[in-house]
């Protein structure tokens, strides 16, 4: 015959370092949060590095102009319905995409020739396929700090691109 074990009670989760004792709450000196703030989560590398305060404000909307041309003139995930959206129509031409899709298209290929070719590499990594500096870095054969260099060389290119070109976004 089998023997049931009978269970341990849980124990009560540890209170997190310099959380007030419960003598401390009886008192009442201390003061409770009234509401929870939440944490704001880069889910992109690049997202990442403008949180860590590594690249600026620029830099970053740079990168996501340059993702979002991307998406929209090479991919051309966001064409119809987006277009819509932000109020832009145009006739479509022979090859079967709009002046949107043409114009994103260019732009996204003005901008790979300003940065360079080795900065662009290193760019579609980390901007376009989300991946992290470190595997840029061994995917490109490159020492770390270096394709850091490079990274952030080439963003400040891409930030002067667009400001430039004038196509920027403004910020909201």
């Amino acid at each position: 015959m089998s023997r049931k074990r009978a269970h341990k009670p849980v124990p009560a989760a540890p209170e997190p370092a310099g959380a007030p004792t419960p003598e401390r709450l009886k008192r009442g000196d201390v003061e409770q949060p009234s509401e929870r703030r939440s944490a704001y989560t880069a889910r992109t590398p690049i997202g990442r590095l403008y949180v860590a305060g590594k690249i600026t404000y620029g830099q970053d909307d740079a990168a996501r102009q340059w993702r979002g041309d991307y998406e929209v003139g090479v991919l051309r995930v966001r064409d119809g319905a987006s277009a819509t959206q932000l109020g832009i129509r145009g006739p479509t031409n022979v090859s079967g995409i709009n002046d949107f899709q043409a114009d994103a298209l260019g732009r996204w290929r003005s901008a790979m020739q300003a940065v360079g070719m080795i900065a662009s590499q290193v760019l579609t990594l980390v901007v376009l396929q989300d991946h992290s500096p470190r595997f840029a870095a061994t995917r490109t054969g490159r020492h770390h700090k270096t394709l850091d260099r490079i990274l952030f060389a080439g963003l400040r290119d891409l930030e002067s691109f667009y400001a430039n070109t004038g196509s920027r976004r403004k910020a909201a």
